[in-house]
């Protein structure tokens, strides 16, 4: 795809429920992204790819949904290589226990039996987020600014 590199507040409208200190801090605290990023010069803003962006947009699905970072970024990371690879997720869905990603199953959404989910989790509640409407989204925020 592309070679196109966009801004924190750029990447930031893909991004729920960030703010560009989330991603800062994200940064900060995690050893490395799975994918490289630039890093930002004096006086200069960082810049992200396209593959960049969804592993970032995942981390935070994960952590809105209660993971911690470091798995939060391995999971992403796992997005990622799906991604780069297949051109697509293979899964539509992430479902998690709320604080243990760890537990992550992926579903296609068709016919899914929450109820069944939840006792193959072990959990009454239940976190999930929309992987393919991530991937939809970015590459649509990156064709249009290309």
């Amino acid at each position: 795809m592309s070679k196109l590199l966009l801004t924190t507040p750029e990447i930031l409208t893909v991004i729920d429920g960030a703010g560009p200190r989330d991603i800062d801090n994200w940064l900060a605290r995690l050893e490395h992204l799975s994918t490289e990023y630039e890093q930002p010069g004096r006086g200069r803003a960082r810049r992200f790819s396209r593959l960049n962006t969804i592993e970032l947009a995942c981390i935070g699905a994960f952590v809105s949904g209660g993971a911690k970072l470091s798995e939060a970024a391995a999971y992403a990371g796992a997005v990622v290589r799906n991604t780069r690879y297949l051109g697509q997720p293979t899964r539509e869905w992430m479902i998690f226990s709320p604080g243990y990603a760890a537990s992550a199953i992926g579903s296609d959404g068709k016919a899914l039996n929450l109820s069944k989910v939840g006792h193959e989790l072990g959990s009454t509640v239940l976190t999930a987020f929309n992987v393919g409407e991530i991937v939809r989204r970015v590459n649509a925020l990156y064709a249009a600014e290309g």
